[in-house]
């Protein structure tokens, strides 16, 4: 495994994930959740590592925390205590995080599933193609929280950027000739 590089998964051999998150040689670290065989060891890595990078945030690392899938990491209805542990840390990075280095990145196509304090607490918004009522729910709470930005050029449609601060999008082409 590159000294860049680390992925973490549960037939990994490159050790402790905690160790691998505060590897200062180690640029980015992917902890796959999915590989893991069962909802509660997904739950109480995700809590482990989150509030892990809560406890440390006065070293003031600059760290940038991506959950994709966040739905399944962080939900909104809170299934048992582990779950829970892991939305509050999550909960708590996106509200307080910024001024220790700790950012936050949520991914999910569920929007409406994920806690509102994530949401509100979120400088920027990119929602595409919410086509359910509980998406277009979940578009009005970003509009009532930050103005909607549209690059010069972009077509109107489902697709929105919301932002509390100018930001620049770059619409382009896929070189690999998707759509």
């Amino acid at each position: 495994m590159s000294a860049q590089a680390a992925v973490i998964c549960s037939d990994s051999a490159v050790g402790s994930v905690l160790d691998a998150v505060h590897d200062e040689s180690v640029r980015c670290v992917v902890v796959d959740l999915g590989s893991l065989p069962t909802r509660e060891e997904q739950s109480l890595v995700a809590a482990v590592v989150l509030g892990d990078l809560w406890r440390r945030r006065a070293e003031r690392r600059p760290v940038l925390i991506v959950i994709d899938e966040a739905h399944n990491v962080c939900p909104a209805e809170l299934p048992d205590l582990l779950v829970a542990l892991a939305t509050d840390h999550a909960i708590r990075i996106a509200a307080e995080g910024r001024k220790f280095g700790l950012y936050l990145l949520v991914s999910t196509q569920r929007p409406q599933k994920i806690p509102e304090n994530v949401l509100s607490q979120a400088d920027n918004l990119v929602l595409l193609r919410l086509n359910s009522l509980a998406a277009a729910s979940a578009r009005g709470s970003a509009r009532r929280a930050a103005p909607t930005c549209r690059p010069p050029g972009h077509p109107r449609g489902n697709d929105q950027t919301y932002s509390r601060r100018r930001i620049q999008v770059r619409v382009r082409k896929p070189q690999t000739g998707g759509r």
